[in-house]
């Protein structure tokens, strides 16, 4: 129906004909002056003011990862629909890289990687968004491990694969937390092939794995999850070339960049999230590098850093629902690699930024 009613919240009296909506709409929302214009059955993923931070804003974040050839704990912070330079938001607990990211719209969730001298660890670090500083403790993850994939919905954070030795051990387990709740990792289920260093983003619903390393080869395999569900994951499909990419994500579409093979890549390549298939060609990179951090919003995903081999501070960002090269977006604060990235608005069709 098109039909709009409005009532007294005062008097309480029967509602009234108050005119037609332009489209005739099902499953319509209710608001009131008295909340300013916020309403509706999804209060929590609703924008609600504030002087200095509004949830689900595109506040974005890099964590820790290796500057200028030492590994380290900062945290940068940036904002995806404004072009420029990142800033210091705090500090994760301990100096690490190759470590892995996953969010609500309040709360980031970074799964340690590896200390200074490459130690492999089970360490969960949580950051809160609106509150600018260092990162406090959140559990242990099912096992100690860098190289990780981090996929979330709004309320559950999955860690995939992995490095689990210093070895040629990779590992195929996945495993969860209820970002509301501190505590340690429970298990989720098994990626279809044991690997490192996949590329990941996420729907409301899906997480996708593609990607990475298995101790002997590069793989091009693509696997995907339904988040909030556990369970072992399902064949998506294949990268275009078998490699170590990073992942970032509209609620629909899913977007790869960068990578190693089979020497350092600008390549850019997407698929479309709630189906399954091959990837294909979005564009390049303004600089070919690997191993960069990742955030978006549902408009804008915006590549970090990386290395060429050389450490790069470059960041770049794309409009995630067209295709085309991607433009410069600004700088680091250092040059950094074998980092993640995370922000507010991950693949969230409900927010609107």
């Amino acid at each position: 129906t098109n039909v709009i009613d409005f009532c007294s919240l005062i008097s309480g009296t029967s509602f009234t004909d108050f005119g037609d909506l332009a489209v005739a709409k099902k499953s319509a929302e209710g608001l009131s002056n008295n909340a300013g214009g916020i309403g509706g059955s999804y209060l929590d993923l609703v924008q609600r003011p504030s002087v200095t931070y509004m949830p689900g804003s595109g506040r974005a974040f890099v964590y820790g990862g290796n500057r200028s050839a030492a590994d380290s704990k900062n945290i940068d912070m940036f904002h995806v629909h404004t072009l420029g330079n990142s800033s210091d938001f705090g500090d994760l607990i301990r100096i690490q890289d190759n470590n892995a990211s996953c969010g609500s719209r309040t709360r980031g969730i970074i799964k340690g990687g590896s200390s200074p001298s490459d130690a492999l660890n089970t360490h969960i670090d949580s950051i809160e968004y609106a509150s600018q500083g260092n990162s406090a403790d959140f559990g242990d993850a099912t096992q100690a491990n860098n190289r990780k994939a981090g996929v979330s919905n709004t309320t559950r954070g999955v860690f995939a694969g992995g490095k689990v030795s210093g070895g040629s051990e990779r590992t195929n387990v996945i495993d969860y937390v209820t970002m509301a709740s501190v505590g340690n990792a429970t298990d989720f289920g098994d990626l279809t092939v044991a690997r490192q260093e996949s590329g990941s983003f996420e729907s409301p619903t899906r997480g996708v794995i593609g990607g990475g390393y298995d101790a002997s080869a590069y793989s091009n395999v693509i696997d995907y999850i339904t988040i909030a569900s556990t369970g072992d994951a399902t064949d998506y499909g294949d990268l275009a070339v078998a490699d170590q990419v990073k992942g970032l994500s509209s609620s629909v579409r899913g977007v790869f960049g960068g990578g190693d093979q089979p020497s350092i890549s600008n390549v850019i390549q997407y698929v479309t999230i709630a189906s399954t298939g091959n990837t294909q060609d979005f564009g390049d990179l303004t600089q070919a590098r690997a191993k960069q951090a990742e955030a978006s919003n549902n408009t804008r995903g915006v590549f970090s850093g990386g290395q060429s081999p050389a450490l790069r501070n470059t960041m770049d960002y794309i409009t995630i629902a067209s295709t085309g090269n991607a433009a410069d977006f600004g700088d680091l604060l250092d040059t950094n690699s074998r980092t993640t990235g995370g922000c507010d608005s991950h693949g969230l069709s409900l927010i609107h930024i």
